[in-house]
């Protein structure tokens, strides 16, 4: 620490600093972004995130989020930029409570889990693409409120019931009665 009381306080008072994002990019691999923290702009800083070689997760920046700039020195052009903090500007998604965790898109897309009902909800604008060698869903009831495409055989192991027709590629089944084990060939 320097020995000059003013130049202490000055690093003191710059060692964290609440600001505004208003550029930000992407460079080798690397979120950059500049802050205005007070009137002034800070040069690019790098984002803080989560990044291991267990796990990546990337969320994009965006001009007017809060942020921190944690400097070590005191100097912010030599900080890291620490996300997020709720603004009236961006605020916490409605029904953010201490028992409901929530990621929210800006198009309305996302997901949400209240711990204190268990409840899990996903939400998309337009599709979800589930791929695996193998879905395996264990429930007490599966309700499909739409209509069901199957590409490949249907294996049943327990009744079927059916409030309208039944069809396939030689007709009508509903309606088909035989005693005799006649086919319909």
């Amino acid at each position: 620490m320097p020995k000059d009381p003013n130049e202490q306080d000055r690093i003191v008072k710059n060692l964290i600093r609440n600001g505004t994002i208003v550029a930000h990019k992407s460079s080798e691999g690397k979120l950059l972004a500049r802050v205005d923290i007070h009137g002034r702009v800070t040069d690019w800083l790098p984002v803080k995130g989560v990044s291991n070689r267990y796990v990546k997760i990337y969320i994009p920046i965006t001009k007017g989020e809060q942020v921190e700039v944690h400097s070590e020195f005191g100097n912010a052009d030599s900080g890291v930029i620490h996300r997020s903090i709720f603004s009236d500007e961006l605020p916490e998604p409605q029904g953010a409570d201490e028992h409901t965790a929530i990621v929210e898109f800006h198009d309305g897309g996302g997901f949400r889990y209240d711990t204190s009902s268990g409840k899990m909800e996903f939400i998309a604008v337009a599709e979800i693409r589930l791929a695996a060698p193998h879905i395996d869903m264990d429930c007490e009831t599966l309700h499909i409120a739409g209509d069901t495409d199957n590409d490949g055989s249907l294996n049943v192991d327990g009744d079927i019931t059916t409030s309208g027709e039944i069809t396939d590629a030689m007709g009508d089944l509903t309606n088909f009665t035989t005693t005799d084990g006649a086919s319909r060939a």
